[in-house]
Parts: C-alpha cells; structure tokens; sequence
C-alpha cells in the first residue's frame, strides 16, 4: 500500500510516519516498502519515520536510496535502532547525495563506528546543513573533530546526551574557533 502510494504521489511533499515507542519489533516490510517507493517518487521532499525500531537493514535500504533521489531534503529517522551499520550505511550514501540538506539520527545508537564513517561523509558532503546525533553514544573521536573543520555547509550539530565530557568540550571549543564560518 505505502509502495504504491509513493509510486503513484504527485502532490504530497511531506510525509511523517510515527510508529509506537513501546511497540516490539518492526512493521514488517516498511523499511522495504519505503525504499522501493522513493526510487521512483520524484515529489516527497521530507520523510519522517520514527519510533519503528528500524535496524541496520532499513537504514542500508534507505542508504540505497539516498544514492539516487535527487528529491528529498530532510530524513528524520530519529528513535529508531539503526545502530552503527545503518549509520555507516547512510553516511556512506551522503558521501554521494547532492540533495540532503536536514538528517535526523537522534536515538539510533551510531556509536564509534558509525561516528567515524559519518566524519568521512562530512569531509565530502557539500549540502548536509544539519544534523541530529542526540544521545547516539559518540564522543567526539579526533576524525569527527577534523570534519568539522573541513565541512563547510553544517550549519547546525546537535550533540547532546552523548556523554560529552570537559575533554570533548574543549576539542568542540577548537573546532569553532578553528572554522571559518
């Protein structure tokens, strides 16, 4: 049903898919049937789902897709369970996307592994304005650090509840006075 809607939509711009943060498991074939459905919408510009417990295969299906649209603006999958394989996915993906502007991974668990794969994404994204890591267990890792230097588009980072301490702080503080914009 979502396939075919996202196949046949020529008006919707924006659309949010807010699932139940006390429901076990996903909803099966969502993440597939969303994949499938912006390969070929070239009209939705802001998608929001959260609270599916989507793991790292619906974020590497999303990833997918995030290769080739040239339509959507802002993903918000903020409360999922991505973890740090769908991080890595997506942000291998925005090493390619021209179009992103806004991405929300709050509460997905990206940890380590997928904040280093994010900093490589940084480091080549030219669109990314904004992005959402709250309370995704990162900390900042001296790769992340230099990204941000390197970035020139981020214009808003949100970090909190990842465990930031006074050292982290401070690499922050550098990196601010260090960018230019």
């Amino acid at each position: 049903m979502l396939r075919g809607f996202l196949r046949k939509n020529t008006m919707i711009t924006s659309l949010s898919l807010c699932g139940s943060p006390f429901k076990n498991g996903t909803v099966p074939k969502l993440g597939k049937n969303l994949a499938v459905g912006l390969r070929i919408n070239k009209t939705l510009k802001h998608l929001k789902v959260q609270y599916y417990n989507f793991g790292s295969e619906e974020g590497r299906l999303l990833a997918d897709v995030l290769y080739t649209n040239t339509t959507l603006l802002s993903l918000d999958l903020g409360h999922n369970k991505l973890g740090s394989e769908g991080g890595k996915a997506l942000a291998d993906a925005l090493c390619k996307n021209a179009t992103l502007t806004f991405l929300n991974l709050s509460h997905n668990l990206i940890r380590q592994q997928g904040e280093q794969a994010l900093a490589e994404a940084l480091c080549k994204n030219t669109t990314l304005m904004s992005l959402n890591l709250h309370n995704n267990f990162i900390k900042l890792e001296g790769a992340f650090a230099d990204a941000l230097c390197k970035n020139t588009t981020l214009i808003s980072l949100n970090l909190g509840y990842n465990g930031l301490i006074s050292k982290e702080g401070q690499i922050l503080a550098d990196v601010l006075a260090r960018t230019p914009h």
